[in-house]
C-alpha cells in the first residue's frame, strides 16, 4: 500500500529527472542575434567551434541552459522580446569572443597548412 509520501517522493524525483533533462539540452547556432537572446536569459555558452563553410570561416556557437528548447521556439517564431540596452551589451560581447575565436581557428589552419608542407 502506498502512502502519500511515497506518491510525493515519486512525484518529485519525476520532476527532478524532467528538470535535469531540460538542463542538459544543448543547441547550436550560427547566429549572433540568436546567440545574444540565448545569453540575455541565463544560458551558458558551452563552446565556440570554427568551421570552413564554402571556403569562409564562420563559427558555430553552442549553448545550454533550462528552457532552451522553448527560449529556441520563442526566437525563431519571431516572438523574443529584450531589453534593446542589454541585447546590445550581450551581441557585442559575443561578436568579440567570436572574432577571437576565429582569430584563432585561422593560425591554427596556418599551422597545419605549414606542418603538412614540410
Amino acid at each position: 500500500m502506498r502512502t502519500f509520501y511515497d506518491t510525493t517522493a515519486q512525484a518529485l524525483s519525476q520532476n527532478r529527472s524532467l528538470l535535469e533533462k531540460e538542463a542538459a539540452m544543448a543547441v547550436g547556432t550560427f547566429d549572433l542575434y540568436e546567440g545574444s537572446y540565448y545569453l540575455l536569459n541565463d544560458c551558458e555558452l558551452e563552446a565556440i567551434e570554427g568551421l570552413r563553410v564554402n571556403g569562409k570561416l564562420t563559427c558555430r556557437l553552442s549553448f545550454t541552459g533550462q528552457g532552451l528548447e522553448a527560449l529556441q521556439l520563442t526566437y525563431l517564431q519571431g516572438r523574443a522580446t529584450a531589453n534593446l540596452f542589454q541585447f546590445r551589451r550581450s551581441y557585442s560581447q559575443l561578436s568579440s569572443l567570436v572574432h577571437k575565436a576565429k582569430k584563432k581557428f585561422r593560425s591554427q589552419l596556418k599551422a597545419q597548412q605549414i606542418g603538412g608542407r614540410e
